[in-house]
């Protein structure tokens, strides 16, 4: 068994494939349809975008990540609406980002600020310049 492929029909004949690249790619090529047999399911692009976004939201629980920035990055490029369903939310805040991300406010506090620190946004300015004038 295969999961089926996701398309989008185009302006004419156009298919617009979303996943599984590779195997279109042999479907294509093979001689044989029945040498690769599948099952071909139409997608609107509200369910691309769905689908899109739900990979991105996947990433919340990957080992390395690094909540603010992917927080920061929800907030500002990602359709409110999709995110908010995707994470069973009502508004996308940082208490409801730990809660789904099963992560303590503190834990996401601590990134921000370690970045911050690295960064050098925080604390007396890296020139004392200013103490002898």
């Amino acid at each position: 068994y295969q999961p089926p492929l996701r398309l989008i029909k185009g302006e004419g004949s156009t298919l617009y494939f979303v996943n599984d690249f590779a195997r279109v790619d042999n479907i294509l090529i093979s001689s044989s349809s029945d040498k690769y047999p599948c099952l071909i399911t139409p997608e609107s692009i509200q369910d691309i975008q769905m689908l899109a976004w739900a990979e991105v939201v996947k990433l919340v629980f990957s080992k390395d990540i690094h909540h603010p920035q992917l927080f920061k990055a929800l907030k500002q490029m990602a359709p409110k609406y999709i995110i908010c369903k995707l994470m069973g939310i009502n508004s996308l805040m940082i208490d409801s980002y730990c809660s789904f991300a099963n992560i303590t406010k503190t834990s996401f506090e601590y990134q921000q600020s370690k970045i911050a620190v690295e960064d050098g946004l925080v604390g007396l300015p890296m020139s004392m310049d200013w103490l002898v004038s």
